[in-house]
């Protein structure tokens, strides 16, 4: 019996009929040059559908299926207005038909459809004439599979959980009720009413002793057939539908079969299987069997091709037939249902029933197998199974193991296409046929010229094998034929280029670029000429000699002959010639220092050489100039070890080349800079190599000069401690140099020279280390001024000393005290007794903090006052107005009283002005006595003039 509910997984029981319903099957061409050369032949089926009492029925929805593989070839297609259709195009052979209705129950038939021929055939539908009551849980899903058809009925019960479904009269069948409340398998004897009650679920669980482990589990009901396939990992929980008859059967299923043993269960509330499940199950039973092509005639356009045909086949019983119904339950189930009573077993009478339908299902084109130039081959008589045998398949459906199988052998026909390719395709739907070797034989002369898939492709190239079943997809094998070409003969050196070889080393020649068409083996064979004359042959893809033991002179001509034969006898060859090498090359090296002065170039012949120095930091080039005998091209490799990994291939290199890391560095410990180093050797080695192999290797010591003037650190200190914003230098500071942080990247800090001056005038001169590590400054005035140290090495022992020079301007900051005095007293106009005026007193500072102070004369003062300050720029320097009310006379007198808030330091001054207050009538006596001086100077100088002028001439006037 066959019920169904939702599937939790699909599994491997169901792979080989759904894949293969669901891939088209390969149509022939309706138009074009290889439908007018040669059609293939192709059917239809006249289908009449009637119900139980010979009436038409119109609008019924018809599929087909290929009797050999399950392919569905046809539909659904409906019938719409009509009872009768003409189908065409089908391809001969078996077809099994299945027929729907919306009034009736479905019905089904099988038929043999001849080449270019209609068969006839009519199926009968059963009308739903009857009503069915049933009473069930509320809301639960129906499904009742009637007995003989494929096609379930469907309901859903109201909320009362009645039902009414129409049926065919006098049917018989099993009922599932499902809903939350239960599920529940029921037989239906054909009576108007059935009561479905829910009690829940049958629970079958179980765990694995491998917490990875994992499988398939085929449960079924042995009197409905009802089933249920899930897949587990690590544990199962499945829920089965509550029966009062029957008894339900598990099974371990491997590669889509039924595996012993079976676990048996009686309808109960729970089943605990983790035994079970845990047992190993017994391998099933597998495809095999052989099955060979022969094309007989050339592959010509357009042409007629003959063929031979040889299979033999054996297939498990559980992958059943698609001649009948239900592919997935196996062979022994569709028996029993199909062409048997539905007992649950298999009789002799049912086997006979089966043999006469299988040996009258021969397939009538070559589809299912193969296809030529895109269409299949034609048997030229019916490819009737002979010689059936069926193992194991009278009894109990509910046993596993057993196979059933047949020879196939005849004549087959096609035609090739009118393209210059000929094509092989072979399909690929998971139809368990393909997992039997297909062996074909091409006709003398012709062979596989490519397939995208030749991994699957066994043997020559004119007689091969493949298992379709090793494809890792579905779909189309495509092998494409030609006539045989000769092979492409290609050889090369191995690890060796150019046109010359070694004289004393190994010489391999490799034969493996050698290609065919197809993808057979090709025989290798090797002949070796010294100037023309034999003197070695091999067989092999490759060849290993040495040209010395072959007795080759060095400065001979050797040739290659590779001549590459396919497994039809056609070859190629290939030909190599190569002069026999056996000298070194050798190179003209001319070297390049650019150092880091303007113009300074050194040349060097490096040939000549096997040491020079280079000045550090220097770039330096290299130019080689090889020759070979050969006259091939030389390869330079320049390799050192001034950097890991430093190569050059090239007959040229510009680099630049510097102390290694084994010298003084700023980071090291203050010991450890300050020690003797040496300098650095550096290694270069050119290599020349020549296309043979020869190789000649050149060698320099490259001593690099020392050309970095030492480093100077210099530390100013005030008063001992560092230099800077919170510790400014002053005047009274006591100031001192700190060197013990200088070094030199290769000399010792004791072979050191170094000189010290602050604004030009010597501190030291040509000191040394001690001299100088730790040197007192002059006291410095405030302002800024210049620091200048220089230190020179012994620049390795040379002649060039390297010398840095390190320029500092420290700063001298003013003393932080205040220090305030009174530099002028200024007053426009004249001070008079009695009078005011306004005095301008001009305050120096010589200190950095500012001060408050007052100005007075006499017993008038100003108020407090706010300094400036003394900077590095000079001193504080102000003037202050100072407003006096009444003058005394004599001379004017200004004191002077500041506190300096930050230090504490204070003082006072008197200052005596040039200034003098006298009374107004002084200043016209002044006047009076000036005007007198004045006038008698004049009558002083008149008189003079007029006794100058009249002497010797007479009396003066006065």
């Amino acid at each position: 019996m066959h019920m169904r509910r939702s599937v939790i997984l699909l599994t491997l029981l169901l792979l080989l009929s759904s894949i293969a319903s669901s891939l088209p099957y390969p149509e022939p061409p309706t138009t074009g040059a290889l439908a007018t050369a040669a059609a293939p032949p192709s059917s239809g089926v006249d289908l009449i559908v009637t119900d139980e009492n010979s009436a038409p029925v119109q609008n019924a929805t018809v599929e087909m299926f290929d009797g050999v593989t399950g392919v569905r070839i046809l539909g659904p297609a409906d019938m719409p207005g009509r009872s009768r259709e003409l189908f065409s195009g089908l391809p001969p052979g078996p077809v099994r038909l299945h027929v729907t209705h919306s009034a009736h129950a479905d019905g089904w038939g099988l038929g043999q459809l001849g080449p270019d021929a209609d068969l006839s055939m009519t199926i009968v539908l059963t009308s739903l004439s009857e009503s069915f009551a049933l009473q069930t849980g509320a809301d639960a899903r129906l499904s009742l599979d009637l007995s003989g058809h494929q096609q379930e009925l469907t309901a859903v019960a109201n909320e009362s959980g009645a039902a009414a479904l129409a049926v065919p009269s006098g049917a018989s069948g099993w009922l599932l009720a499902d809903a939350d409340a239960g599920s529940s398998l029921v037989r239906w004897n054909g009576s108007a009413n059935l009561s479905a009650p829910l009690n829940g679920t049958m629970r079958v669980f179980g765990w694995s002793d491998d917490v990875n482990g994992s499988g398939i589990v085929l449960a079924e009901h042995n009197a409905s057939g009802w089933r249920e396939v899930i897949s587990w990992s690590s544990e199962i929980d499945l829920l089965l539908p509550r029966t009062d008859e029957g008894e339900w059967n598990l099974w371990s299923v491997f590669d889509g079969q039924r595996s012993a043993p079976v676990l048996t269960l009686q309808d109960n509330g729970t089943h605990d299987i983790s035994g079970w499940l845990n047992g190993s199950g017994s391998a099933p039973e597998q495809v095999t069997g052989d099955a060979s092509i022969t094309l007989v005639d050339d592959l010509l356009r357009g042409e007629q091709v003959n063929a031979t045909w040889n299979a033999n086949i054996s297939l498990p019983l559980d992958v059943g037939t698609a001649l009948l119904p239900e592919r997935s339950y196996g062979l022994r189930a569709q028996v029993d249902r199909w062409l048997g009573d539905g007992d649950g077993s298999v009789s002799a009478s049912e086997v006979a029933s089966l043999a006469m339908m299988l040996s009258t299902s021969g397939w009538g084109q070559s589809g299912h197998w193969l296809l030529y130039d895109e269409t299949p081959f034609s048997p030229q008589s019916e490819m009737n199974p002979q010689g059936l045998v069926m193992d194991g398949l009278v009894g109990s459906v509910t046993a596993v193991g057993g196979t059933f199988g047949w020879s196939e052998s005849g004549n087959l026909t096609g035609w090739s296409g009118q393209s210059s390719v000929r094509l092989l395709w072979f399909p690929v739907r998971a139809d368990p046929l393909e997992s039997i070797p297909l062996h074909v034989d091409l006709p003398d002369g012709w062979e596989v010229r490519y397939s995208p898939q030749q991994q699957l492709l066994e043997g020559e190239t004119w007689s091969f094998s493949i298992i379709r079943a090793n494809s890792p997809v579905t779909g189309t094998i495509s092998v494409s034929l030609g006539e045989n070409q000769p092979p492409v003969a290609e050889g090369r050196l191995y690890a060796l280029s150019g046109n010359s070889v070694p004289y004393d080393r190994d010489v391999t020649l490799d034969g493996t670029g050698c290609s065919d068409s197809g993808f057979g083996e090709l025989d290798h064979l090797w002949e070796l000429r010294d100037n023309g004359t034999l003197v070695h042959s091999a067989a092999g893809d490759t060849l290993t000699i040495v040209p010395r033991h072959l007795g080759i002179e060095m400065g001979a001509t050797l040739n290659a002959t590779l001549t590459c034969t396919d497994g039809q006898g056609l070859s190629g060859t290939w030909e190599g010639e190569w002069y026999v090498d056996g000298t070194p090359p050798t190179a003209e090296i001319n070297g390049t220092e650019d150092m880091m002065q303007p113009g300074a170039v050194t040349f060097f012949e490096m040939h000549l050489l096997d040491s020079f120095i280079l000045d550090a930091g220097s770039f330096f080039s290299v130019l080689a100039t090889p020759v070979d005998d050969s006259g091939e091209q030389v390869k330079v490799t320049w390799r050192s070890n001034k950097s890991e990994g430093w190569n050059h291939v090239d007959y040229f290199f510009n680099d630049q080349f510097n102390q290694g890391p084994d010298v003084n560095w700023a980071q090291d410990p203050l010991e450890e800079r300050h020690k003797q180093r040496n300098l650095t050797v550096w290694g270069l080695s050119m290599e020349l190599e020549d296309t043979a192999g020869n190789i000649f290797v050149k060698h320099w010591d490259i001593t690099m000069n020392d050309t970095t003037a030492p480093t100077i650190t210099a530390e100013l200190l005030v008063d001992g401690l560092p230099y800077g914003a919170e510790n400014p230098a002053r005047p009274d500071s006591n100031l001192s140099i700190d060197l013990s942080e200088t070094f030199d990247d290769i000399d010792a800090i004791e072979n050191l020279i170094f000189s010290i001056d602050v604004d030009g005038i010597a501190v030291v001169q040509y000191g040394n280390w001690v001299d100088v590590r730790f040197v007192d400054l002059p006291a410095l005035d405030v302002g800024e001024h210049q620091l200048r140290v220089q230190c020179a090495d012994l620049a390795g022992d040379t002649s060039k000393q390297n010398l840095r020079e390190l320029i500092t301007n420290p700063v001298v900051h003013p003393l932080e005290a205040a220090n305030l005095s009174i530099v002028s007293v200024q007053m426009e106009g004249i001070p008079v007794p009695g009078e005011s005026g306004v005095l301008q007193v001009q305050v120096n500072n010589t200190g950095a903090n500012a001060a408050m102070f007052t100005i007075c004369y006499g017993d008038v003062c100003s108020d407090n006052f706010s300094s400036t300050v003394a900077t590095v720029n000079g001193h504080g320097n102000a003037t202050y107005p100072l407003e006096v009310p009444s003058f005394r006379s004599g001379r004017i007198s200004v004191n002077l009283t500041w506190v300096d808030g930050g230090t504490g330091a204070n003082g006072s001054q008197v200052f005596e002005s040039d200034l003098m207050v006298t009374p107004g009538w002084v200043d016209n006596v002044k006047l009076l006595i000036w005007v007198l001086l004045i006038g008698g100077v004049g009558w002083l100088l008149v008189r003079k003039w007029l006794v100058g002028g009249t002497k010797g001439q007479g009396k003066a006037p006065f």
